[in-house]
């Protein structure tokens, strides 16, 4: 786990908490500069305008920033969380990823198995249902 795991802004953020439209656009940035100590991290940013933005994972110098008065994270920010592994590219946390494929699991495993039971019509293979069972079980584990 990364040193930057605590910063405010991705404490007890639930997964669709970022805007989909700043997570694309974040996806997108030209990072001109990134620095990473222990216990900070920093980036400048190229602006489509020629502006240059420095941001840490809790400020911006960016205009969307200031706007929202720092309630929500610009796609500077976001960016930044990527790159530090503190989200990944679809804007969850590595625990808020590991609770999305757990349920995404267990809703494969109940159609599969369901599809196989009442229709005797196996969707995926034995080996694939008991990986993904597998899986699930170990995720299970995690959140119990």
């Amino acid at each position: 786990m990364n040193n930057y795991q605590n910063a405010w802004i991705w404490k007890d953020r639930a997964p669709d908490s970022i805007d989909a439209g700043r997570l694309k656009r974040a996806k997108e940035l030209k990072i001109l500069e990134i620095s990473t100590q222990s216990d900070n991290c920093s980036a400048t940013y190229q602006g489509s305008k020629g502006n240059q933005y420095i941001t840490s994972l809790t400020m911006c110098s960016c205009p969307d920033f200031a706007i929202h008065q720092g309630k929500d994270p610009c796609k500077h920010i976001i960016r930044l969380a990527m790159e530090t592994g503190i989200i990944n590219s679809n804007g969850n946390t590595p625990d808020q990823q590991r609770r999305s494929d757990f349920l995404r699991l267990h809703d494969e495993l109940a159609l599969a198995y369901g599809n196989f039971y009442l229709f005797d019509n196996p969707m995926i293979s034995d080996r694939e249902y008991d990986e993904k069972k597998r899986r699930y079980l170990e995720l299970k584990e995690e959140f119990q």
